[in-house]
């Protein structure tokens, strides 16, 4: 778990990842969660993105200072951050051009994941899990049959141990960064 806010490139790039899914038509005849929260249009997609920036944010802005008593530089930072997601205007898509590779979507997955402090997750529920949840990890599962490394026919749960596979040393997802900034918006050019 960390405690970083994601940039509005890597949520454009995120919801750039669905997008082309879906433009290719790899979401059709996908199990639930997986078709409804992966089905992104350009209708949809700021929406999408505006969803998936503030399940990154929450947790900026649902804590309060008790949750950081033992680490009161931590609190400090999460101040500087509420404040500036506070300005933030709404979130306006911009796509990445190009095809993302599924090594860089299952990277760009986990950088979510991992930012977005994924360790306090829920499991599924009777009620489903989460926007940013489902979709995260529907993304990972997705990159993951792509490459061949997962058989499931349903998506799984978000710490199932079929989506811990370590992709590092592959050169594609290597290449593929952890964070993103304007500078990568060729990223799916580069790395394809």
């Amino acid at each position: 778990m960390s405690r970083r806010l994601l940039s509005k490139a890597d949520i454009d790039a995120y919801v750039t990842v669905a997008l082309r899914w879906t433009e290719r038509g790899e979401i059709q005849g996908l199990p639930e969660p997986a078709r409804s929260v992966l089905t992104v249009t350009r209708d949809n997609a700021s929406d999408v993105g505006q969803r998936l920036w503030y399940g990154n944010a929450r947790r900026f802005i649902e804590f309060d200072e008790a949750d950081f008593a033992h680490d009161p530089g931590a609190w400090e930072d999460i101040q500087e951050d509420k404040a500036w997601w506070e300005s933030v205007t709404p979130y306006v898509f911009q796509e990445f051009p190009g095809q993302p590779h599924p090594e860089t979507a299952f990277r760009i997955a986990a950088f979510y994941s991992y930012q977005s402090a994924d360790d306090d997750w829920e499991r599924w529920s009777p009620d489903g899990p989460r926007f940013e949840v489902a979709f995260t990890t529907s993304v990972k599962w997705l990159a993951l049959r792509q490459l061949g490394l997962v058989q499931s026919s349903a998506v799984p749960e978000p710490f199932a141990d079929e989506l811990r596979i370590d992709l590092s040393g592959r050169p594609t997802y290597d290449a593929s960064g952890w964070g993103l900034s304007e500078n990568d918006r060729d990223l799916f050019l580069r790395i394809a």
